[in-house]
């Protein structure tokens, strides 16, 4: 099956401290004009599958990107965010976070501001499905922080 993705308007907007983003897409997704405003973007690194980092590089937004590099195919086809010890994941529709406070709320909204899943820490970690099908963006608050992902 040959998809195409799109990344939304402001899908990573004002993200200031965007650091690494993993797209998984072989095919470049398509963006609105304004999916990467005044975000980390041109001090980022963008991560591709083998033999797609010349395709993002010739498309905008993606070209500004600091560093592009290539993801091994052996790689895993869960996406996977990792911030100082809190690490996040998604497969299938379940994120799985872990490295947190026990206690600590979690709350997991849509692109469009819905909220589509809440859940309490247990121990350090904390599970929960949601409705969101793989190319869509989450947008995860942990305690006071917030990251967004994309579904895979």
């Amino acid at each position: 099956m040959n998809r195409h993705y799109t990344i939304g308007g402001g899908s990573f907007a004002y993200c200031t401290e965007l650091k690494e983003v993993y797209c998984y897409a072989k095919k470049v997704p398509s963006t609105n004009s304004n999916s990467f405003d005044h975000s980390g973007i041109y001090d980022a690194t963008l991560y591709v599958p083998e033999g797609s980092v010349e395709k993002y590089k010739s498309k905008s937004p993606w070209k500004n990107f600091n560093e592009i590099k290539e993801m091994s195919s052996s790689g895993t086809k869960i996406s996977q965010v990792k911030d100082n010890n809190v690490s996040i994941q998604s497969d299938g529709g379940m994120i799985n976070i872990s490295g947190i406070d026990d206690g600590t709320i979690i709350v997991v909204y849509s692109n469009s501001g819905q909220i589509v899943g809440t859940t309490k820490a247990k121990g350090n970690q904390a599970s929960l499905a949601t409705k969101l099908k793989k190319g869509e963006i989450a947008i995860i608050k942990i305690g006071k922080k917030s990251k967004k992902i994309i579904m895979l």
